[in-house]
């Protein structure tokens, strides 16, 4: 079996068996064989060996419930490694279809024409996060006319909005913030060094946790009300803003949700993003700064 349809049907095993409410062994055959792959019993016992072996994922057969499971623990990853596989299985659509037609291209229309810069070394960093050895980098703040050469102990890449970032430990530096997010597409050089480290965070996940995109880490948690109207409400039913995402209210005259989030920068350039289709109720301060902000901008037509 190809490599791209071996992916294919892992795909189909984990996100029915993670998302089917009874995924038994009969159901999961005659989905795959609905997705054009004949199996057996043990070719789909190999599968998931298969599965076990090379992902990490762990779907046992539960006798008393007479169906797959995934293990709890690794719940988190599995979605993380559904969203992948996703993101696969539309790459490889699309390239197929380009390589049957030329003319295909004139129907599809990206999000950017520009090629999002630093890409290049996203194997190079997962590979020194996976050895845990130090990298050192170039990176140059928009702000900054030179770049910057910065030692680091790499613990995560983190994708937002199709930009690419590393957090990392700054080493050998009397920086005030020892963690810090560097934008790929700022960095013109990743050097791998032979010096190792010891993670100093258990879970580097959580430094993302409560905010949207990457800064204000350090903010204070805070529970926000949102209202939003007209059909946005809709919009933000269906692709919430994050993942603490709580409907309050949700009728003909009004869409109320709440966020437990850190609010910063890229919270707040969201909100504003929605003009008159959105009011920030609670807390006060963060109401304030959207109606500042508001002012301002009135202020450059008047």
């Amino acid at each position: 079996m190809q490599n791209s349809a071996k992916i294919k049907r892992y795909f189909r095993i984990i996100e029915f068996v993670q998302n089917h409410p009874k995924p038994t062994p009969k159901l999961l055959k005659e989905r795959l064989e609905d997705d054009g792959f004949i199996q057996s019993k043990r070719t789909i016992e190999r599968a998931l060996e298969e599965i076990r072996n090379e992902f990490f994922i762990d779907i046992n057969y539960d006798r008393k419930k007479k169906q797959y499971v995934v293990s709890d623990e690794e719940e988190g990853y599995t979605q993380q490694l559904i969203r992948y596989f996703k993101l696969n299985y539309q790459a490889e659509t699309l390239v197929s279809n380009l390589g049957n037609s030329k003319k295909l291209s004139n129907n599809i229309s990206y999000d950017f024409e520009k090629q999002i810069q630093g890409t290049q070394f996203i194997g190079e960093i997962l590979e020194t996060i996976s050895s845990k050895r130090t990298i050192k980098i170039r990176h140059q703040k928009f702000e900054d006319e030179e770049a910057k050469e910065r030692i680091l102990a790499p613990y995560l890449l983190k994708e937002f909005k199709g930009r690419w970032y590393i957090l990392g430990e700054l080493l050998h530096e009397t920086e005030k913030l020892r963690y810090q997010v560097f934008g790929l597409d700022r960095i013109t050089e990743v050097k791998p060094l032979t010096e190792k480290f010891k993670p100093t965070i258990k879970n580097p996940k959580n430094y993302f946790k409560d905010i949207i995109g990457v800064s204000g880490w350090t903010n204070k948690l805070e529970k926000i009300k949102i209202e939003f109207f007209d059909s946005q409400g809709k919009f933000i039913k269906s692709l919430p803003i994050h993942e603490s995402q709580v409907v309050l209210e949700d009728n003909k005259e009004k869409f109320v949700i709440q966020l437990e989030i850190k609010p910063n920068y890229e919270f707040y350039q969201q909100m504003l993003s929605y003009g008159s289709k959105v009011k920030v109720i609670e807390p006060n301060y963060v109401k304030e700064r959207i109606v500042n902000e508001l002012k301002e901008t009135l202020k450059l037509y008047e």
